[in-house]
């Protein structure tokens, strides 16, 4: 069975564990690019409508069902206490056995951070600021939903895998003129952060992203922003 037929597979037996039989109505499905995190994501058109469903099986990859059981957890439990736009859920399903789906209204894909306005950064550093900030001084972490942990310290293994990773990213052409001056102190912040993090004054508990970037962003239909912070974050050019 070729990829195509395998994917579309998924996807109409996702649709029925929904209760969306697609059997009788128009069905169209593809593949839409990303997914590196595991899960496979389809734009789906279905009677008209335009979706987009996210399956996640189960797997040898055990971090691959955590963070797709904290997707749904998060807009179950934190999508209307965030203070930027989500994606509106249609349906969802969380089974131990038969994996996660999530299906989620449509939103347009960002354009190429080379095509943004000033003005449209802004806007994404404050949406993303006031995301960060949800529960800053406000919310006391016993009040949090039981499945958000506090970040572990970093170790130093990890620092160096960052920091092996800056220097990969100075070595393409298109960013060597950005970061080779700055490699060496990057390195050197790095590698000291298990030293410093446990002088970092304490913080309060409040929610972080961890996965932020320009692949993750959509806009809303009006121009106005709305997101899915979960994994997008939806914004508006204005």
């Amino acid at each position: 069975m070729s990829d195509y037929g395998r994917h579309e597979m998924q996807a109409v037996a996702a649709l029925r564990r929904l209760g969306r039989e697609p059997a009788g109505a128009s069905f169209a499905s593809r593949v839409l690019a990303g997914g590196l995190s595991g899960s496979v994501v389809h734009h789906v058109e279905l009677a008209g409508q335009d979706m987009v469903l996210k399956v996640t099986l189960p797997g040898d990859d055990r971090q691959l069902m955590v963070r797709a059981h904290r997707e749904v957890w998060f807009y179950q439990d934190l999508a209307t206490q965030v203070p930027v736009r989500v994606p509106r859920v249609l349906d969802l399903d969380l089974s131990e056995t038969e994996g996660v789906v999530l299906l989620l209204a449509a939103h347009m894909p960002s354009p190429s951070p080379d095509d943004w306005t000033e003005r449209s950064y802004v806007q994404v550093a404050h949406q993303l600021g006031q995301l960060h900030a949800t529960f800053r001084a406000t919310t006391p972490a016993s009040a949090l939903p039981a499945w958000i942990r506090a970040r572990p310290a970093v170790t130093p293994d990890q620092c160096l895998a960052a920091a092996r990773l800056w220097r990969t990213l100075g070595e393409r052409k298109d960013l060597t003129d950005a970061l080779a001056p700055n490699r060496r102190c990057l390195e050197s912040l790095l590698v000291n952060i298990p030293t410093l993090d446990p002088h970092m004054p304490t913080m309060p508990a409040t929610l972080c992203h961890g996965d932020f970037h320009t692949g993750n962003l959509l806009r809303g239909p009006t121009g106005n922003g709305s997101g899915q912070i979960g994994k997008k974050c939806v914004w508006g050019l204005g």
